[in-house]
């Protein structure tokens, strides 16, 4: 017999001979499910549902669904037992054959059968985590609504997919039912019954719209309970560990939801399947034919991959669990109730928690923290901000940066510096390099070899008009406040509940659309103009005859990063984009959206390895900077003034597009000696450097392997054959290709509040 479970003391698992694969995916095992969880081993706990080979399968093709739904952007998250077993057990649950995961609707472009067709049909070659061929297949079952991806050799286990979609009233749940064909009026009463039953769920629960429920009719009405309102779900908790997979996404509100769906006691008792139709019905997503059972202290117990088994981990129990449960419990009701009293706990991250909460005792209602815990004051010490604030005496004035304050930065930008350098080395070897003629060119960072459009990178500020583009205004609607200045005395001090309004589709479409509109209505014609003027896009006599348009391509991001750093809040210390992998032809825009001075400023150099720190500031609305933070080394301070500063970073990236690639677009990948050889003497070498754009290999970073990150819009130059016949070009105009014009959705590679 084989130790599955995390600890010396653990039950035995039986052979794998003890099961025998077989096609039918519901009654498998069913007898040997009704015999093994009345029988105790030596150790005086359960023997498991599965055998060790079948439940490292299944965390294999779990493993498999969740990484590559996170590469694809996919809002998943746990439900069901799948959310119990990670809140109960870190794990699958004992008694569990499945894995079931939800997708919120986000309005994605394709179905669930499209994103696992696409994913079982991968080519070996592909960024995305492959399988071998033909591992898996998938199953859509309409009756059930789900789709079920098995192993193609041993179906006894599954991983069940299910969309769930927002209702932001009971009218619009209510036209769902009525909308869906396979209801006819037979069932009007038990529409009602079920609308009826979840109406007084909502009252009793106090809650209200919008909620998230299943996009299956069907499946609303055998568990009208498992919605979802959105304060409970968003946004995602990132934190819950799943057998090998860590930080695997679940509601926001775990034991809520749990409690509302299982019953208030699904963490002291397990449901025990009776007989063969109580299990086909537990399959179904039916509670009738079980009975429940008091769980021992075993069966809290993780169930490990084989490969964790010799793992040193944090053992979790039952005693860390109760802890756990007690705490988040009360988290839940404070977010829920809008209270602030245990606002301090919301930011420990929950595979964390299991280490301290052991050591918070309760007093009067409020935490204090176990004295053992004040090293955090040590590890400040050695932030760049804390250094920064403790040497200039917290004063809020601009930074002078003599010889003392260099100093004190020296370790902090030394690490910055080396990190850049790495990048460096990789970007040279990655696009080539020049004969040994030319190698001065590469000797320092501050040289342009390989760079796209070093012309429009150099430090320039500019201003906007703030009444055609009041992002100020809106992004303070969004929030509910009237300054943003004083974000820090607003009655809730968590930031990340001050924000939450951006997590929903609905409250932050006019801000993401105002954002948009001013990317593409004024900052790419800006970039395009500056471009036009510095000559970028080198237009030979032989390009009007081509027979494609001449096209230039401006990705840009298609949500911003925001910043909000009250007083006291220290942000990010010196790095370079490159150095988070980036892409290197990325331009960054800086846009205040608070007057922002002194050391809640942005400090930047104005061109690489210069280090002549400076602050991007402003005093009204309305100005905004662009910088090469590609490359540059920028950082922030510990705010130390009394206003709060938020702004926007984004940036953008220009190359040719695709159907009509210049020369420019295609010499990253070739040596740049090769090229000047090639065209000989209609380009110098500076020209070549000041008019290059973005190839496809600039172009890529670990935030376009997936699409939802970047947005493209789109110049035309006016060359080509097309306009061989005209005396002039109608003009450029930004315009975008995609078909569905919907805003993308942004997730977490945007960073706060996602």
């Amino acid at each position: 017999m084989e130790n599955n479970f995390c600890s010396d003391e653990a039950p035995s698992l039986r052979c794998e001979d003890d099961i025998h694969p077989t096609n039918d995916l519901n009654m498998c095992n069913v007898n040997f499910l009704n015999s093994s969880l009345d029988q105790k081993n030596d150790c005086g706990s359960p023997q498991l549902f599965l055998s060790r080979r079948e439940i490292d399968e299944l965390y294999d093709l779990s493993s498999f669904l969740i990484s590559n739904f996170e590469r694809m952007n996919i809002p998943y998250f746990l439900y069901g037992k799948s959310l119990l077993g990670a809140v109960r057990n870190h794990s699958i649950l004992f008694d569990d054959c499945k894995v079931s995961i939800a997708i919120a609707d986000s309005e994605k472009e394709h179905s669930i059968e499209q994103i696992l067709e696409s994913l079982l049909s991968i080519p070996q070659d592909s960024v995305i985590q492959t399988c071998p061929p033909n591992k898996y297949t998938y199953q859509n079952l309409p009756k059930l609504g789900f789709y079920r991806v098995i192993s193609s050799d041993d179906p006894i286990f599954w991983v069940d997919i299910v969309r769930m979609r927002i209702f932001n009233s009971h009218d619009d749940l209510k036209t769902k039912f009525m909308e869906d064909r396979r209801l006819t009026d037979a069932k009007s009463i038990s529409i009602e019954n079920t609308l009826a039953s979840i109406k007084d769920s909502f009252q009793k629960n106090q809650l209200s719209y919008p909620i998230y429920h299943f996009l299956d009719t069907s499946l609303i009405e055998l568990q009208p309970f498992s919605y979802i309102s959105m304060k409970e779900l968003f946004p995602l908790n990132r934190s819950f560990t799943f057998g090998p997979i860590t930080n695997c996404a679940g509601p926001r509100m775990p034991i809520r939801v749990l409690e509302r769906i299982n019953g208030k006691d699904c963490f002291t008792h397990y449901e025990k399947v009776n007989n063969n139709k109580g299990f086909l019905e537990e399959q179904n997503h039916c509670n009738e034919g079980q009975v429940k059972c008091r769980l021992t202290s075993d069966q809290y117990l993780p169930v490990k991959h084989s490969q964790q088994r010799d793992s040193t981990t944090v053992a979790h129990n039952y005693e860390s669990f109760k802890n756990f449960l007690s705490c988040q419990k009360l988290i839940e009701n404070s977010h829920f109730n809008n209270n602030s009293v245990a606002t301090s706990l919301t930011t420990i991250n929950r595979c964390e928690s299991r280490k301290i909460f052991p050591r918070i005792s309760q007093t009067g209602g409020a935490f204090n923290k176990d004295p053992n815990l004040k090293d955090d004051l040590e590890k400040k010490k050695k932030w760049f901000g804390y250094a920064v604030r403790v040497h200039t005496n917290e004063s809020p004035k601009a930074l002078t940066f003599d010889k003392s304050l260099r100093d004190v930065m020296e370790p902090h930008i030394a690490k910055a510096r080396r990190k850049r350098e790495e990048w460096r080395m990789k970007f040279v070897k990655k696009i080539g390099s020049l004969n040994s003629n030319s190698s001065d060119q590469i000797i320092s960072i501050s040289s342009n070899f390989g760079v796209p459009y070093p012309s429009l990178r150099q430090e320039r500020s500019f201003l906007y008009d703030k009444e055609n583009y009041p992002l100020h205004l809106i992004l303070a609607n969004t929030l509910g406040i009237s300054d943003l200045t004083m974000l820090h005395e607003h009655a809730i001090k968590d930031k990340k509940e001050i924000c939450h309004p951006i997590l929903h589709p609905v409250h932050r479409h006019d801000f993401h659309q105002c954002y948009d509109n001013f990317v593409t209505g004024f900052c790419i014609p800006l970039l395009h103009s500056l471009a036009m003027t510095q000559n970028v896009f080198t237009s030979r006599s032989c390009d009007r005859n081509k027979p494609d348009r001449q096209m230039i391509c401006y990705r840009y991001q298609a949500f911003p990063c925001i910043r909000i750093i009250r007083p006291g809040e220290f942000s990010i210390g010196p790095h370079c984009d490159t150095a988070y992998n980036h892409s290197v032809g990325n331009i960054n825009f800086h846009i205040p959206l608070t007057p922002v001075y002194g050391t809640n400023a942005l400090y930047t150099e104005s061109h690489p390895g210069k280090e002549d720190w400076h602050p991007l500031a402003t005093k009204s609305l309305g100005l905004g900077y662009i910088f090469d933070g590609a490359r540059c080394l920028h950082f922030t301070c510990e705010n130390t003034t009394s206003h709060t500063r938020v702004s926007l970073d984004f940036r953008i990236a220009i190359s040719y597009h695709d159907s009509s690639e210049s020369f420019s677009n295609s010499s990253n990948e070739k040596n740049a000696n090769d090229f000047i050889r090639k065209i000989g003497d209609d380009i110098s070498f500076d020209q070549y450097v000041n008019n290059m754009l973005c190839s496809k290999t600039v172009l890529e970073d670990n935030y376009s392997i997936f699409p939802g990150y970047y947005d493209e819009a789109f110049i035309d130059l006016g060359t080509g054959a097309h306009y061989r016949n005209q005396t002039f070009s109608p003009g450029p105009y930004v315009y975008k290709m995609r078909q569905n014009p919907k805003l993308f959705t942004p997730d977490r590679r945007v960073g706060f509040p996602f």
